[in-house]
């Protein structure tokens, strides 16, 4: 459950504050990748979030009290072709984490306090060119997704071993080398 401490919750009721968005993508290759769409570089958990990172948009944070595949969107505009190479190596599976700041519009001042937005992986990455910017649109899912989610898996024994390769479980589905004692349906 979400907890929000009494402080940011009069600030949240107020129009005082304004919100920024932190997006942390975790490369294997390359290394992570830290960007927000602040109007200046923002340090979180001891990392330097860039505003330079092209982030333009994200899907609107939600609260659901029901369990749903939990789409997310992150658009950014990509001129120097860096997050689109490193796409190209890894555009699937990737994990993807994007945190709410604020800003205090009166004072100017970082209000300490962050809510978590948005948690999973990288499942689609799309690429367009819109008046003359390279867009990319990466669309990340939760666990959730995984269960209607339809792959191509054989079920042998050899296939079973790719995955989990103590299983014996599959190493007699199907042996054709001897000859059942017992048919389906009959009685012999």
């Amino acid at each position: 459950m979400l907890q929000v401490n009494s402080t940011l919750l009069s600030l949240l009721s107020s129009d005082i504050i304004v919100p920024y968005f932190l997006v942390r993508l975790d490369f294997s290759l390359g290394g992570p990748v830290y960007v927000t769409d602040a109007p200046y570089d923002i340090v979180y958990g001891g990392n330097t979030y860039t505003a330079d990172g092209g982030l333009l948009n994200l899907s609107p944070p939600k609260a659901e009290a029901d369990i749903s595949r939990d789409l997310f969107n992150i658009v950014f505009t990509d001129s120097t072709n860096e997050l689109r190479e490193q796409l190209a190596y890894e555009s699937t599976g990737v994990p993807a984490y994007v945190v709410a700041g604020f800003v205090n519009a009166e004072t100017s001042e970082i209000i300490p306090e962050y809510l978590p937005v948005y948690s999973g992986k990288i499942s689609k990455v799309s690429w367009t060119i819109e008046r003359d910017s390279p867009k990319i649109t990466i669309e990340c899912s939760g666990p959730l997704t995984k269960l209607r989610q339809i792959t191509n898996r054989s079920t042998n024994s050899a296939n079973q071993k790719l995955y989990y390769p103590a299983d014996t479980a599959m190493d007699n589905a199907y042996d054709t080398n001897s000859e059942a004692t017992k048919k389906w349906g009959g009685n012999s």
